[in-house]
């Protein structure tokens, strides 16, 4: 798809700049993921402490 919008670019250069993407957007899902975690962990947390509290 980008070779027909840029034709200068070699494949080898075409490999590594999807390949350098998909490090990107790995990286992005990997902090989504550790953020829905924490996310639910402090919702977790609050739900005890607040249990904790009404005893």
């Amino acid at each position: 798809m980008k070779k027909l919008e840029n034709p200068d670019l070699s494949i080898d250069e075409l490999v590594v700049e999807t390949q350098n993407k998909v490090k990107e957007v790995k990286k992005e899902i990997k902090q989504r993921k550790a953020e829905e975690k924490e996310r639910k962990y402090a919702e977790k947390t609050n739900k005890e402490t607040y249990n904790d509290s009404k005893n």
